[in-house]
């Protein structure tokens, strides 16, 4: 997915999950045991850091049914997404999937895109567990009727049912993004084509697939008293293949004339995952268009039939068929902030009071370029060090369904710019909204006014994402651990 025209109205690709965010201290960690288990559909074994003390067989069975949710809503068997090299992070409150291989999905036969494209160690899937049984919180009947399929709270393989798989998001979503547009008009900068708005886009998910990025696993599964670490640090890649690094005329052979050096880091707490990016420019200053951070976490409608948002015409690569429609399962559509919410265009036709719940529209299919999303944001620079926003299924206390909080961490604009004390992005606004024309639900921060990044100096990013539940009440954990049935 890739951000399209932000500062407009729209959103594009970017962006995990705070599970149950404590204004006390934060639990001690569950010292960590790592396993190398064999998963069903698998040629070799998935490296699993346990913080929940459960027993290797238990883990086997309890990842193995998360995998296999990526594919069929009757994941009792069988392959999912994740592959040997990936890693999964087991705690008492959930389970996440941190995505380092090539292989997941189908290939798709369109430019630009790759067979071989990877999401560079990016959170990729996301299951809250219930802390008595270790089984799956969330738990529903699919459309095929097995009662107890987990869906990834993310969006790879968050739609797949029986012989209705691989869509194309499940291979491309980040889906934790953190992207810049480089604003290519400035001095020194090759600008885009005539009608491309894009061709400055860089993510840190993208820096994998180019050897020149250099990138590299820094911290793989280390744990401390704050908790386990999972680490990654590259230069960031532009989301066109060959994914080049150079971001002043996006062309590596000629050498790499100024890039921007990213390290995402992924701390797994207790009850929570904090989200660190710090990033600067290698060699020169550059201005940036727009920075955002995101996390996407349900597709939104069946884009098949929309010949100028189907990525391939006459395929299959949207959720949905003819004799089951898409969506089959409740989205995530019922927003709440800890700020007050804007809605209805830009300018706003409508205001949400802070933490009162409304419910966004979802759109259709651009008939045109410029496009709007339809979305909820903030008020300008109203962020702040614990602000928020949330989203989730369904209207009461957002806690009966999958409900994701993020939070921002820090105070905007502090920071001396050192690596240890970088400078804060001052976010412009905390946004949910449908991507219209990428058909799926996401929400983070952006900043869409021009901002100047000076070589020598960091800056950073840095937020949790959590389940979390407004009422307190623990959803029933279905078939306890045990098959529910076909």
């Amino acid at each position: 997915m890739v951000t399209r025209r932000l500062a407009r109205g729209t959103l594009g690709l970017a962006p995990l999950l705070l599970l149950c965010a404590s204004a006390g201290a934060e639990e001690p960690p569950t010292p960590k045991a790592r396993h190398q288990i064999v998963l069903s559909g698998t040629a070799g074994a998935i490296t699993v850091d346990d913080a929940s003390g459960a027993p290797e067989e238990w883990l086997r069975w309890l990842v193995s049914v998360a995998n296999a949710s990526t594919r069929d809503d009757c994941p009792s068997a069988g392959g999912g997404l994740m592959a040997p090299g990936d890693r999964v992070f087991v705690g008492r409150h959930y389970m996440a999937w941190f995505d380092y291989t090539k292989q997941d999905g189908s290939s798709f036969p369109t430019a630009g895109w790759g067979a071989d494209a990877t999401r560079s160690g990016a959170l990729a899937g996301l299951w809250a567990l219930d802390e008595e049984t270790q089984w799956f919180r969330h738990l529903q009947r699919g459309p095929t009727g097995c009662a107890d399929w987990p869906r990834n709270e993310l969006i790879p393989g968050s739609a797949s049912v029986r012989s209705d798989a691989d869509h194309w998001w499940d291979k491309f979503a980040p889906p934790v993004e953190h992207s810049v547009l480089v604003d290519v008009n400035q001095p020194g900068f090759t600008p885009c084509a005539r009608g491309d708005e894009l061709c400055g886009l860089v993510s840190h998910h993208l820096s994998g697939n180019n050897p020149a990025s250099g990138w590299q696993s820094v911290l793989d599964g280390t744990q401390d008293a704050a908790g386990v670490h999972y680490e990654t640090r590259g230069l960031m890649a532009s989301f066109r293949r060959p994914w080049p690094v150079d971001i002043t005329d996006r062309d590596d052979g000629n050498g790499v004339a100024n890039a921007l050096e990213s390290e995402v880091e992924y701390l797994c707490r207790e009850r929570d995952i904090v989200v660190t990016w710090r990033f600067h420019p290698t060699r020169g200053p550059v201005t940036l268009a727009q920075t955002y951070t995101w996390v996407w976490t349900a597709y939104s409608k069946d884009q098949d039939l929309a010949a100028l948002c189907d990525q391939v015409p006459g395929g299959n690569e949207w959720p949905g068929t003819e004799e089951r429609p898409f969506p089959f399962f409740d989205l995530p559509v019922f927003v709440q902030s800890s700020l007050l919410l804007n809605t209805g265009g830009r300018p706003p036709r409508v205001t949400v009071p802070p933490r009162q719940v409304f419910r966004i529209g979802l759109g259709s299919c651009p008939r045109a370029f410029p496009y709007s999303n339809l979305e909820v944001y903030t008020p300008n620079y109203a962020v702040r060090d614990g602000s928020w926003i949330r989203w989730a299924e369904g209207a009461s206390a957002l806690s009966r369904g999958r409900s994701i909080q993020y939070t921002n961490l820090g105070t905007p604009g502090s920071g001396s710019g050192t690596h240890d004390d970088p400078v804060r992005v001052r976010w412009k606004e905390m946004i949910y909204a449908d991507e219209v024309y990428d058909g799926v639900l996401g929400g983070g921060v952006s900043l869409s006014d021009a901002w100047r990044l000076d070589p020598g100096r960091w800056y950073t990013s840095r937020f949790s994402l959590s389940d979390h539940s407004l009422s307190g009440a623990r959803p029933d954990p279905g078939c306890h651990g045990r098959p529910c049935g076909r």
